[in-house]
């Protein structure tokens, strides 16, 4: 039977991942950021299977657009689906 392992990791990325190796498959990233800081300091760690999050995206949508925009085009590498209960959250999914 094979185990199923997931890594909660919450808070803004500096501090999330001070302590951090490299995010396997089964993490899940729940943080508030701008996309110039995701994709500097916590994509490069993502390996395919990780687990991305962006609550309250029908709250703030000028803020979170870039973010958006990014996670939603499939050539940058991830599979990304909005679940539009109370304010939605966006989970992404790291493809390659």
């Amino acid at each position: 039977m094979k185990k199923l392992i997931l890594l909660l990791l919450l808070g803004t990325i500096p501090a999330t991942l001070a302590q951090q190796k490299p995010l396997k498959s089964g993490t899940y990233a729940h943080f508030d950021t701008s996309l110039g800081a995701f994709t500097a300091q916590l994509e490069p760690k993502l390996a395919p299977g990780a687990f991305v999050a962006a609550d309250d995206i029908h709250l703030f949508p000028d803020a979170l657009k870039a973010y958006l925009d990014y996670v939603r085009e499939p050539k940058n590498g991830y599979v990304s689906v909005t679940f539009p209960e109370g304010d939605a959250v966006e989970l992404s999914v790291r493809s390659r």
